[in-house]
Parts: structure tokens; sequence; C-alpha cells
């Protein structure tokens, strides 16, 4: 069987025409992201790395460094060894980075346009790849230091593959499988393609050939065998490039795990009794706060990923031991799909809101929220007003004017809809945002071009009414469907992502930007936990708040401009949760000595004194000290005389140890006996 469909655009055009095709698209689509990435360069984001930027950027130069995890992978590892092998080519600089993933996403629309092309003709061609080129969250997640390029490189590759290549070259399906493991080691979605393509190879393959001179029989069997012989060829090429790594976590961490044991947690993430569907919080049993000392020291993500150390104290909690990466993914996802079997009814209905998310016109945020950065770039602005909206209801009804169309219909298209179906239909298991979506949204833009070209030929011959008029219903009503809000999927308050960009201002010495990032972090923060009081549920942002991650940053930030109240604030949050170290108990004690609040004075003291050994010695005895002189409490006075005594012994020149012991000594003089 071939894509017997004679390519429209080369039947025979000059190769100049067919390059300045392909450049022209690449070339609009590299100035386009160029252009916003020098626009929003300055961001704090991009000059702090924060949640899964963070976290890969950690773990690439845990690679350059040789401080590669002695335990399975806890994410699908490819994108972070490209990561590092940009470091190790460029430095250290995520900037060079971004830039040479902004080079690579540029071949993106490159694809897209050839897929489209070569189903379609040459003006859906044209018109799949420039909207590929400019469309805003392609050119957004190009420079992000996620895996969300890399893998839709290697899903568009993919298409190409199986659209552009004869069935018959027998070359074309152990290329096809392997670029498939490639994109499964980048993101694992991609893996749900592989039965459903391997199935359909075996329906298009089998189909005997009207043109096969062989006896009846024969030519009943032929095709059969080579159909087998295709989805052979398509596995071995597939467990080719993903074997590697499952043997890898196998001979260093001890346990079969395929790719990584993340997807364990995606899938609890999404199902349990606190989730809305959207983003639910992660594991909200209070064993998540156990302390552990059993983190690798080579794991980066247990210092990047606050679902990391949650997802491992919950294991370790239910095994009684520290547990391997396989075990706490396989933990959160038998509880993930045993809430699904207890509760079915719960399921079909978010499910049902998980596939009607999928084709909204909102871009739900995961680790930034886009909508920000429209006020960094201008050339950002102006794309997002062709927003998914637009792209969504055209390329439905695309789709479907494709699928019913006898003249277009090719093998190329069935592997091309069973791909897509493939990204689609697994997504209502999981939490729908605008990154997980993309590789989707990529192949949409094909059927979007060929339903405007379509749409437009049909309205311009006037043939076919009935057909037109269905097709412009259609678009109608899916138009409404995409871009109502339906079941309050727009988030209103994202308390979460507020903080990590007012960590960032902080951390990047932005002044300027930081006040209104705190202020506009408190205010989503008060306001989604008024909304999750309403609704008795808890959220990331109660899980961020059990940790007091955000009480540090408004300590710290209130403490510098004198606004005592707000910092107190922020430190009996801090206090009351136990979540203070050494460190921090300085600043929290002057806060609380200050305004005289002896009880939380005596909390944050307790912990200067439990952690003692990692502080400057007279900064402990000078609290003690204080303490002890406004509340005449004598033990507090002798545990600072003796540090002071000792001090003393240790620098005997200098006077002012030798002037707080005799002034303790008085002070302790004076306080009255016990009886």
């Amino acid at each position: 069987m071939t894509n017997s469909r004679p390519d429209k655009s080369i039947a025979a055009p000059s190769r100049r025409r067919f390059l300045l095709f392909i450049g022209t698209i690449f070339l609009l689509a590299l100035s386009v992201r160029l252009s916003v990435f020098l626009e929003v360069r300055n961001n704090p984001l991009y000059a702090f790395l924060t949640l899964d930027e963070r976290g890969n950027h950690e773990f690439a130069r845990a690679i350059l460094d040789g401080r590669v995890p002695t335990a399975s992978y806890y994410k699908a590892p490819l994108y972070t060894y490209f990561l590092a092998g940009a470091y190790a080519i460029l430095g250290e600089r995520p900037t060079s980075a971004r830039l040479v993933q902004c080079i690579l996403a540029a071949l993106s629309p490159v694809l897209t346009a050839l897929i489209a092309r070569r189903l379609f003709g040459p003006a859906v061609g044209w018109i799949a790849g420039i909207w590929a080129a400019v469309f805003w969250t392609f050119v957004f997640f190009s420079s992000e230091l996620l895996d969300t390029a890399l893998a839709c490189v290697f899903y568009l590759l993919l298409a190409c593959i199986l659209v552009a290549w004869d069935d018959r070259r027998w070359a074309k399906w152990p290329v096809a499988g392997a670029v498939l493991g490639l994109g499964a080691v980048t993101r694992p979605n991609i893996l749900a393609f592989a039965p459903v393509l391997a199935f359909t190879v075996l329906v298009v393959a089998s189909r005997p050939d009207r043109h096969d001179l062989h006896p009846p029989d024969r030519s009943r069997r032929r095709p059969l065998i080579r159909a087998l012989t295709y989805a052979v060829l398509l596995t071995f090429g597939c467990c080719l490039t993903v074997l590697p790594v499952t043997l890898r976590n196998r001979i260093v961490g001890g346990e079969w795990v395929l790719l990584g044991a993340y997807g364990g947690l995606n899938v609890h993430v999404a199902n349990n009794p606190d989730s809305d569907s959207k983003d639910g919080p992660l594991l909200v049993d209070e064993s998540v706060f156990l302390e552990t000392t059993t983190w690798d020291p080579n794991e980066p993500w247990a210092d990047c990923c606050l679902n990391f150390k949650n997802a491992y104290r919950y294991a370790e909690a239910k095994l009684g031991r520290p547990p391997k990466r396989g075990e706490f993914g396989e933990i959160l996802s038998n509880e993930g799909f045993r809430y699904i079997r207890e509760h079915p009814t719960w399921f079909a209905t978010h499910a049902l809101r998980r596939f009607c998310w999928l084709f909204n016109a909102y871009e739900f945020p995961s680790n930034k929220d886009l909508y920000h950065f429209l006020r960094f770039s201008r050339v950002l602005t102006v794309l997002s007003y062709f927003h998914y909206g637009w792209l969504a209801p055209l390329a439905l009804v695309g789709l479907g004017l494709a699928v019913t169309n006898r003249s277009v219909w090719s093998p190329g298209l069935a592997y091309l809809v069973a791909m897509l179906a493939a990204l689609a239909l697994p997504a209502v298991l999981f939490i729908i945002n605008s990154r997980f979506r993309l590789p989707m949204v990529h192949l949409l833009v094909i059927f979007a071009a060929y339903g405007l070209v379509e749409l437009v030929r049909m309205f311009r011959e006037r043939t076919s009414r009935r057909r037109l008029l269905v097709a412009s219903v259609a678009l109608a009503i899916l138009a409404a469907f995409c871009n109502l809000d339906l079941f309050h999927y727009r988030k209103e308050h994202q308390p979460y992502l507020r903080f990590a960009y007012a960590v960032a201002c902080l951390k990047a010495e932005r002044d300027d930007l930081l006040a209104s990032a705190v202020a506009d972090f408190e205010r989503d923060l008060d306001a989604d936990l008024a909304e999750l009081t309403r609704q008795g549920r808890r959220s990331n942002t109660t899980l961020l708040l059990d940790h007091c991650t955000p009480m540090r940053l408004l300590l710290h930030y209130y403490s510098k401009k004198g606004n005592r109240e707000k910092a107190l604030q922020a430190a009996k949050h801090m206090l009351d949760r136990g979540e203070v170290d050494g460190f921090l108990a300085v600043q929290v004690f002057d806060l609380c000595d200050a305004v005289g609040d002896k009880e939380r004075s005596a909390a944050a003291l307790s912990i200067l004194q439990r952690d003692a050994h990692a502080l400057p010695q007279d900064l402990v005895a000078e609290r003690l000290s204080r303490y002890g002189l406004r509340w005449s409490d004598a033990a507090s006075l002798d545990q600072a005389r003796k540090i002071y005594d000792h001090l003393s012994r240790m620098h005997p020149g200098n006077a002012e140890y030798h002037r707080r012991v005799e002034e303790i000594r008085r002070a302790s003089a004076a306080l009255p006996r016990s009886p």
C-alpha cells in the first residue's frame, strides 16, 4: 500500500521554489521567536529560573559535573541531555540554550508546512506553515527551558515521515519507530500513539492492492504479511531508542522503569478528592510533611521540585522505608486509578470536562502565566489576537471535511488522524494546560489551514451548498464551544505562579517590579484561600502555605521595607507551622521581641538554641541575653553568660565580650531568687 495521492505541490516544481517555500517559513518562524525572546529576556523569570525550568537546568549541570542520579530517572531524560549538550558547547548560560532552542523550534513550522503541503497541496502548506510560525503559544514555548519544544519537533518529524514516505519503503518503519521512541524519551505521552499506529498500519497496509498481479489467494496473504512486517519494524525502531533508558534504569536504579517515574504523579494529581481537574493538589496527606534524610545527593529534582519531595515523602510513609523512583511512581499511579475505580461518576464527569477544556481558547498556565508576558512583549501581544479560540474551531471543521472527502483521503492522512486521536483521548486522565496540549495543537494547525481553504473554495465556487451550510453551522457552534468559559476553566487566581514571579523579582534584584509582584501575589493568595474555604477543599496554594515557602518571601520583603506588622504576620505563620530554621529564627525573634510577643520570642529562641552550632555564637548569646533581660529569665541569662565566657577566653582582647559577661552577672544577681 502506498501514500498514492500525487503531491500536487511538487509534481514538477523547481528545486528553487521548494527551497524558497522551506526557507521562507523557517526564517519567518525564527525571526518571530528571536524578536519575542529579545523583548522578554530581561523578565525576572528568564534571569532567575523557577519550577521545572530550574529543575531541567540543575539536572543538565549535574550531567556535566558527573553527578547523574544513582537511581531511576524521575523524568524522561532526553531533554536534559540536550540541554547539557548546549551548555557543554556554549557554556552554562540559560540564555545561550534559549537561543539554540529558538532555532530548533523554528523547524516545527517547516515540518508542519511540509505535512500540510503533502496532504492538501501548496495553498494549505503555505497557510499552515505561516500560521505555525506566528502562533503565539508556539512562539512562547520556543524559548522555555522545558521539554515541550523538543518533543514537538520529534512528534512533527514522525508525522512528516508517516505522511511523506512511501509505505513500501522498508526503511520508513524502523525510522518512524526510532523517531517515536526519541519523542517518548523526551515526553512519554507520545507512547500512547505506538499501539495506535501499529494497529493503523495493520489496517491500512493489509488492504489488498488493486494492482497486485498475483493469484487471489496469494494476493490476500501478501498484504497481511507486509502489514505485520511493517508493524514489527516499527516496534523494533521504537525499542531501539527506548530500551537503553529502560535498561539504564534497571542497572542503575535496580528496578524496571520504562522511562521515568513522573507519570504516576500526574495521574494522582488529576484524580484525587481535592482535584478540580485543572490543577489538583498533590498529596494532601499529612505524611508529606515528614522529614527525611534519605535524599540522593545527586538528584537535582529533590532541591527544585516540591512535587518530587512530596511524592517521595508520601511513598516513604506508605512503605516505612525510602522508596525507589519506580515505587513512588507506582504508589501514586495506583492511588489515582483506585480513586477512578471507586468514583466512576466523578471520573466520567471530569473526563468530559477535560476533553472540553482540551479545545478551550484559554491557555491554562503551568510553570508560567502566558498572559503575564504580554505586558513585556508587543510582538507576542499582537500574535495573541490570533489565538486558539480561532484555530480550534477551524481545525475541527477541517478535520471533519478531510475525513469525509474521498479525494484527499490517503494512508498518510489516516496516520495523522490516528496520531491526533492518540494525543487527545488519553488526555482525559490528566490535567489540561497549555503546555501539555501543545503537540496536539501543532497537528490541528494543519487541519485548520485545510478547513480555511476548503471553506473559501466552497463559498467561491458555490457548489455543495448543503455541505457549506453544515460546515458553517458547525463552525459557529464550535467557535462558541471553544471560546466560552466552560465549567469555569479560566483561572482567576494563580498564587503559586505569582509567588514564583515575586521570588524571581527578588532574586534578580528587580526592585522596580518587586512591589507590584508581591501585591499581586497577596491579592491572589487571599482570593484563592477564600474560594477554597467556600469549596471546602485544598490545592497547591494550601500546600505551599503548609510548607511556609511564601511566608519566607513576605517576611524578607516586609522586613526590608520596614513594615513590621506584615512581616510579623508571616513570622507567626511560620512559627505556628514549625517551619523556621536557625538563621530565619534570628529575624523572627527580632520581630517578635520588638512587639513584646513573649511566647513567640521564646519559640524563636528555642530554635536558635537548637541550631546554635550552625550560627555565630555572639549572635545567639545576644538574643539570649536580650530575652533574659526583658523577661527576667534566669535560664536564658545563664546560657548567654556561658557563651560570652567562652568567647572571652577565645578572644581575650575583645572588651565587649568581657563587658557583656559582667552585665549579665549583675542582671542575674538582681533577679528575685526562686523559693
